[in-house]
């Protein structure tokens, strides 16, 4: 038995449970027509051009600096490109209005040029860096995003998700990229106060809404609904940190270790 055909029995067998016993909502799930097919080499393309952008980055122009300084600057590229395309797909005069519903073709590629970073990343960083945040964080995105692409539902929350997310993608980096070029003065702290606020308005307060519609959309997919609140758990550690590293440095460093 093939692939293809293996999955298309496991879809009969659980396919129901999954989605809250409505299977009939999520017919072919798992037959992977020609358009998923095609998506799914557009993923692999765009994983293969990550790749690439990479090794250009490490091995020729930025040679003197680590391989997390090159990685960051492909992720800062896809910060850029996903919030492009994630605030032009949003339905702006009722952002929650289409939680739910099928995915579009342009959500689908959209999706695809996403799972295709995250991929590349994902793969990357399991050989540059140790947190095990980043690495529960890809896999959750990974996830929510393959899942989106099979059920061909749910690609406009994640789209929503996208926006909050990758609003703050560019800062988070940038504060790398200035630890490691070892830059102190104005435009590090304005970049550190941005990354703050925009992570509270769009993972905190925002990050609950999308989700709470989501949960509550009878029409989402129940894999898709745990992506999503494993996201928020996540996002909501996060600040967490940010809080802690917060105090520590209002309290001056060194009273804060002590408690």
């Amino acid at each position: 038995m093939d692939l293809l055909g293996a999955l298309g029995e496991w879809k009969a067998m659980v396919g129901g449970a999954l989605a809250g016993g409505k299977e009939e909502k999520f017919s072919g799930a798992f037959d992977f027509d020609e358009e998923q097919v095609e998506l799914l080499k557009f993923t692999g393309t765009i994983s293969l051009v990550g790749f690439t952008l990479f090794m250009v980055l490490r091995f020729v122009f930025l040679r003197h600096l680590s391989a997390d300084f090159s990685n960051r600057c492909v992720s800062i590229l896809h910060n850029f490109v996903a919030l492009a395309y994630s605030v032009y797909l949003v339905n702006w005069s009722d952002p929650f209005a289409d939680v739910g519903r099928a995915s579009t073709p342009l959500e689908a590629k959209a999706l695809a040029i996403s799972l295709g970073y995250f991929s590349y990343d994902f793969l990357v960083c399991l050989f540059i860096e140790d947190d095990i945040t980043a690495h529960l964080h890809h896999v959750v995105s990974i996830s929510g995003l393959v899942l989106g692409s099979i059920y061909k539902r749910g690609g406009y929350e994640l789209i929503v998700c996208m926006v909050m997310a990758e609003s703050t993608g560019p800062m988070m980096h940038l504060n790398y990229l200035f630890k490691e070029l070892k830059h102190t003065g104005s435009h590090v702290t304005a970049n550190k106060t941005a990354f703050s606020v925009i992570f509270f308005v769009a993972r905190i307060l925002f990050g609950p809404v999308l989700v709470y519609h989501t949960v509550r959309s009878p029409t989402s997919p129940i894999l898709v609904k745990l992506s999503g609140v494993a996201l928020e758990v996540v996002s909501v550690f996060w600040f967490y940190k940010l809080v802690k590293i917060f105090i520590y440095k209002m309290r001056g460093g060194k009273q804060a270790k002590k408690d």
